[in-house]
């Protein structure tokens, strides 16, 4: 149906049977029972039947649910959605001596300094009331600093100075790659917003395979694959 509906309790019983793993062409691995039913799609016939985990042979396909579901929040605009891709893709947040959020630094390569001057674009455009509101001193009258890091001269590494922006990133996105997530918000914004998102994220962490054609991104945080999983889906490209 779509709606949502919260885990209440786990159960546990012993499995003597061997489970099955179905791996994905995104690879993606579900483990299942033998007897484990799945929903799979016949492009011949163009109908989806069930089918019993052991039943189901290599190249069939698997059909992974799309939620269209559209909420979306007039305060969250286009731009903060790929400002918000770049933090997902290369940023962190850095603490002050107070444990809380201090600056967002994101880090690009040297080639990629065209990213560089987008990020600030949008930076002044989004956030910039901040800065004129926060800080009075001529150190902080741009939204954004960029510089090379001493240890990698490769390494492009721009600093968004202002703490609400930076708390509102953590927020949003978590703080440091293993924690990388998305607000909910985030998960039913209209398409054009989302596809923003991505674009800002795969413009930072993704790259092509000449030899599959595919766009390949990686990540440590399980919860960031699943909802950029949700989001292609929502998209039609999953």
């Amino acid at each position: 149906t779509g709606a949502k509906h919260r885990v209440t309790r786990r159960l546990h019983r012993p499995v003597k049977e061997m489970l099955i793993g179905l791996q994905t062409s995104t690879n993606q691995i579900s483990y299942a029972t033998p007897t484990h039913k799945f929903h799979i799609y016949d492009p011949q016939t163009k109908e989806t039947k069930l089918k019993k985990a052991h039943e189901i042979s290599k190249g069939e396909m698997l059909i992974y649910p799309r939620n269209t579901t559209i909420k979306d929040d007039p305060e969250i605009t286009s731009d903060m959605c790929k400002i918000l891709g770049y933090y997902l893709a290369e940023g962190c947040t850095i603490l002050g001596s107070d444990r809380q959020p201090r600056y967002a630094s994101i880090a690009f390569h040297v080639k990629e300094e065209h990213m560089v001057e987008e990020l600030e674009t949008l930076c002044e455009k989004e956030f910039g009331h901040f800065d004129k509101k926060t800080h009075k001193s001529e150190k902080y009258s741009r939204v954004l600093k960029k510089y090379n890091k001493i240890s990698n001269p490769n390494c492009l590494e721009t600093n968004i100075n202002i703490k609400q922006v930076a708390q509102l990133l953590c927020d949003w996105g978590g703080r440091v790659s293993y924690e990388k997530r998305l607000d909910e918000r985030f998960l039913y914004l209209p398409f054009d917003k989302q596809e923003q998102l991505l674009a800002g994220l795969f413009n930072g962490d993704a790259h092509t395979n000449p030899n599959s054609h595919t766009l390949c991104w990686t990540t440590n945080s399980r919860t960031l694959v699943n909802q950029v999983r949700f989001i292609l889906a929502r998209l039609g490209l999953y």
